[in-house]
């Protein structure tokens, strides 16, 4: 399994690159000058405005890997990000990134994976900082029930989880 390198230094410059996605949601992500994601935020409100002309390359090819996967989901995995967790958190992210799109796992079946109990993967889950580059969209609970997504527990938070599964074509 890929291990995710070291989190970035607390001092690089971030570039941000965002898209809408389902309303009324956007996507944010925030990336190191060599295109290493370090968050992605999903936001209510439109993000401001921000000048991207002199974003460094490595920027414009995470642009246009985020426009290729909002075309095509099956478009694989960002390869470069480094967000910052515990040892834990940085195992459950690790295994999220082995789910093929178009699949899901149950809580209880990724703990069974990693030796641990579903609560504690579900925690890794909620405190994801990378959602969609870490696909924690792809565990669902017994018998396919949507949870709870990036945090939330209901409402728009699962019909965005809902959404995400639906354009994989995943089943639950």
């Amino acid at each position: 399994m890929a291990t995710m390198p070291p989190h970035h230094k607390p001092n690089a410059t971030l570039w941000v690159v965002t898209r809408p996605l389902l309303a009324p949601f956007w996507l944010e992500i925030a990336a190191t000058e060599d295109g290493t994601v370090v968050t992605a935020t999903f936001r209510t409100d439109p993000p401001p405005s921000r000048p991207q002309a002199n974003a460094p390359a490595a920027i414009h090819q995470l642009s246009h890997w985020l426009d290729t996967w909002l075309e095509a989901p099956a478009t694989p995995l960002w390869p470069r990000v480094a967000p910052h967790g515990t040892p834990f958190q940085q195992r459950v992210w690790n295994a999220l990134r082995t789910i093929p799109c178009g699949e899901t796992r149950t809580y209880g079946a990724l703990a069974a994976h990693l030796s641990t109990s579903p609560r504690a993967v579900g925690a890794a889950c909620g405190a994801n900082p990378c959602p969609i580059v870490i696909p924690c969209h792809r565990v669902v609970g017994k018998n396919g029930a949507l949870i709870g997504f990036s945090g939330g527990h209901s409402g728009a938070w699962l019909d965005l989880k809902a959404w995400l599964l639906e354009r994989e074509n995943a089943r639950t």
